[in-house]
């Protein structure tokens, strides 16, 4: 994978997603990427480039860009009141305070200290998981959301397990990728349906199958016209 493509991996836990252009961005190169797809755009490592591929490319857009209006255009640009105004900002407060108990115990040595700061930061934490996460179910009820649930609650526990380890770096994934795991589960509904929708129109991809020349097939002699020719 080269270096530009774990950057645009990378953004996909950092950035909140605003703007159906910028899913597109994030989104439709790691598509065409996809184990179903790949075929379709790359022969080997080497992306097609002929009249019949862009075709399938433009097509294999405007399905990301209608199933983004279907699914994702009101999570991802109407975030809504508690979600934007509390569920950010106590998901901040709560990091930094985790961060400033890992400083407590590893500068000052004082595990009261930290015990006493590190609960308070896993209740804000865990509040802004309850706030964004109601506001996914409430945009996002179907079954294929509902399935994502145990994903996000054990994504939750995860990066709340990793902020009680010692060592300031580890609040980084609650800061970073907290709220963004609730993008991520409805970016995936949509890859999922656009990429549904492209191969109920086009089929799933076949290899070619190899033409052979009959005067290249090298028929096996038997073993009496072997030693005749010998």
């Amino acid at each position: 994978m080269a270096i530009d493509d774990k950057i645009g991996d990378a953004k996909k836990f950092i950035q909140p997603i605003r703007s159906k252009e910028q899913f597109r961005r994030l989104y439709l190169d790691s598509l065409i990427r996809s184990p179903e797809l790949r075929g379709y755009f790359f022969d080997g490592d080497k992306r097609k480039d002929d009249d019949r591929t862009k075709y399938l490319y433009s097509e294999l857009a405007r399905m990301l860009d209608d199933a983004y209006e279907e699914y994702g255009k009101e999570s991802f640009e109407n975030k809504g009141f508690f979600r934007r105004f509390f569920g950010r900002p106590l998901r901040a407060v709560g990091s930094a305070l985790a961060a400033a108990s890992h400083y407590l115990l590893n500068v000052y040595y004082s595990p009261e200290a930290y015990a006493v700061t590190i609960l308070p930061a896993l209740g804000l934490m865990g509040v802004a998981d309850v706030i964004e996460g109601l506001s996914y179910l409430y945009h996002n009820h179907e079954g294929y959301d509902l399935l994502q649930v145990p994903k996000l609650v054990l994504e939750s526990l995860l990066e709340k397990g990793l902020a009680v380890i010692p060592g300031y770096i580890t609040t980084l994934p609650e800061l970073v990728a907290g709220s963004t795991k609730f993008d991520r589960a409805v970016a995936r509904k949509i890859l999922y349906r656009a990429k549904n929708e492209f191969i109920k129109k086009f089929g799933e991809y076949k290899e070619p199958e190899k033409q052979y020349s009959l005067e290249k097939i090298i028929i096996p002699r038997k073993p009496e016209e072997l030693r005749k020719a010998a």
